[in-house]
């Protein structure tokens, strides 16, 4: 049983392009992820500064009447 050559490279580049096509998708949802959980750690700070900021300037408020 003898491979030719060309044949072998063909195959061979068809299977790198399949492992790649595949870690493109890993990489787009490891991407999609980390962006959710970015996002998601920002909006909750962001939350808490605004809670905190607007205790902050209604307790001023108070102090200086």
């Amino acid at each position: 049983m003898t491979i030719h050559l060309p044949k072998l490279i063909a195959l061979t580049r068809l299977l790198f392009s399949i492992i790649l096509r595949e870690m493109e998708l890993g990489d787009k949802a490891v991407g999609f992820l980390l962006t959710l959980t970015s996002l998601s750690i920002f909006t909750y700070y962001t939350f808490w500064v605004i809670i905190l900021v607007s205790n902050f300037l209604c307790f001023c408020q108070f102090q200086l009447k």
